[in-house]
């Protein structure tokens, strides 16, 4: 049984509420490269282009740091550990998966026969902090990351120079993804700081979904929030998304609202 209403729109302020009140929680982004993980499918991503398995699927330009390459075999315990953040339950360890209108019925029901079993009041959309709530993202959900204060975890690109707010980072290599070595050195900074009720942001592909998922574990009296690329123009590194085109061109009704 759900507890609260399931609204694209109210389901964003749910978390605002929860940051302005400072409780702590968690915020995992499962998008469709992660969910092609998950069902081990090989995925590249070039420079003009993205290839599934054997075929390839899409034109699209992505930036040096962005291109990946994954392996399911090279890349299997890396998986297993995916998996667990996936199915992980937790009172404040919220999921974020694909939703229909995003990766169509059958990948959206993959979710569920293959590892959910059933929808649950933890179980958010991957993209709640962006497409249509983008611009309540820059207007009501940023202004409180800046005045709380925040650690970043993030590509190795990102230029935080201007961005008085951030209080540590972390950097991940280009398609080092799998690379969990810095889970430790988070782990660390958190121990030897004693540090309980701060914000740390993820930007860092899946590798976000293990480390929050760790860190929940270990040192769960924190809030951990996967912010996929929202930030990206603060990091003034490219993103290629049509969510944050369509923002900057004004083109406000074509910002998708989730169902």
């Amino acid at each position: 049984m759900l507890n609260r209403e399931q609204d694209f729109t109210k389901e964003f302020y749910f978390f605002l509420e929860k940051l302005k009140m400072k409780e702590n929680f968690n915020l995992l982004r499962f998008s469709d490269g992660e969910l092609f993980m998950l069902q081990r499918k090989s995925i590249k991503l070039g420079s003009t282009w993205v290839k599934l398995g054997n075929k390839i699927t899409g034109i699209k330009r992505f930036p040096r740091f962005d291109r990946k390459t994954f392996d399911p075999k090279k890349h299997n315990g890396f998986v297993e550990k995916l998996i667990q953040s996936f199915t992980y339950r937790s009172k404040e360890y919220y999921v974020g998966i694909n939703c229909k209108c995003c990766v169509g019925e059958k990948d959206y029901k993959w979710q569920f026969d293959e590892f959910l079993k059933e929808y649950h009041d933890n179980l958010t959309w991957s993209n709640v902090l962006i497409n249509s709530n983008y611009p309540l993202f820059l207007e009501e959900f940023y202004p409180v990351i800046i005045e709380r204060g925040a650690n970043i975890i993030c590509n190795i690109n990102a230029d935080l120079s201007k961005l008085n707010w951030v209080k540590k980072d972390f950097r991940i290599g280009n398609n080092d993804f799998s690379n969990l070595s810095p889970i430790e050195d988070i782990r660390i900074h958190i121990k030897k700081n004693k540090i309980k009720d701060e914000i740390f942001l993820f930007s860092a592909s899946a590798f976000s979904n293990i480390a929050q998922y760790e860190l929940a574990k270990s040192h769960p009296d924190n809030t951990y929030i996967d912010i996929g690329t929202a930030l990206s123009d603060k990091f003034n590194i490219p993103a290629d998304r049509e969510y944050i085109k369509d923002f900057k061109n004004g083109d406000f009704n074509k910002l998708k609202k989730c169902i």
